[in-house]
């Protein structure tokens, strides 16, 4: 039997090439290094965008009916606040709020008679309605997202295990009067409240008016929506 020898040769490293290399990797870096740097600060730019509040203006709660309208979608963005409920790592709530003051109801006017192209009297007829409408129950346009479908039943007591109660600065808490869903087509519903996600519930909440919530020494209204897993309050009027 003849023995077989396998010998081992170590490999050795050609420093000529080694050379080349590491010029071709810093070339390599060097020609990408300002593409990461600015991907870097534009992820750190965006994550400070989507993460930062969002300066909302205080709402005037004088409750009277304005003689100028303004621009629907800044005054929309004045009476719409929003709340997220964290149960980390599960989002389990975003909240939408539309509350409808005389001030909302008269840009929406506006809204309307433009984008349907109202003639003088249809327009007169509609904020003649709205007036009314201002005069009577409180009214809150509610976007309802959470991370279980279940839990998004506002109109079904038996199975809702949410809350929601309007609450005055002096602590007296209006019950809700009646919850409906809004089953226009959501194309509709988005163009008059931008804020619709892909998965958010749309409702109409109207609370008694037991208590006068607009005046102009009145502070603050707070609407509340709690259950075991936790509460969101949102709050229109000072410090909000």
């Amino acid at each position: 039997m003849i023995a077989s020898t396998v010998t081992i040769v170590p490999h050795r490293r050609d420093p000529e090439r080694a050379r080349q290399r590491g010029g071709h990797r810093q070339r390599w870096l060097g020609a990408r290094l300002p593409v990461l740097v600015f991907a870097a600060a534009l992820s750190l730019g965006l994550g400070a965008a989507g993460c930062g509040p969002t300066a909302v203006a205080p709402a005037n709660l004088d409750g009277t009916w304005p003689e100028a309208p303004g621009d629907y979608q800044d005054v929309h963005q004045e009476w719409t606040r929003h709340g997220i409920l964290q149960k980390y790592p599960v989002q389990v709530l975003e909240l939408f709020a539309t509350l409808k003051s005389p001030a909302w109801r008269a840009a929406h006017v506006g809204f309307v008679a433009e984008q349907e192209q109202l003639s003088a009297s249809e327009r007169a007829a509609l904020v003649a309605r709205e007036q009314a409408a201002s005069e009577g129950p409180y009214e809150l346009h509610l976007l309802v997202t959470t991370n279980d479908r279940r839990e998004n039943q506002l109109t079904r007591s038996d199975r809702s295990p949410w809350t929601l109660a309007l609450i005055a600065a002096d602590g007296s808490v209006l019950e809700v009067e009646s919850i409906e869903r809004d089953r226009r087509p959501r194309v509709v519903i988005a163009a008059e409240y931008p804020q619709l996600g892909d998965f958010a519930e749309v409702y109409v909440v109207r609370f008694p008016r037991s208590v006068e919530l607009f005046g102009p020494d009145r502070e603050r209204i707070t609407l509340r929506m709690s259950s075991l897993r936790g509460a969101v309050e949102l709050v229109w009027g000072e410090g909000s």
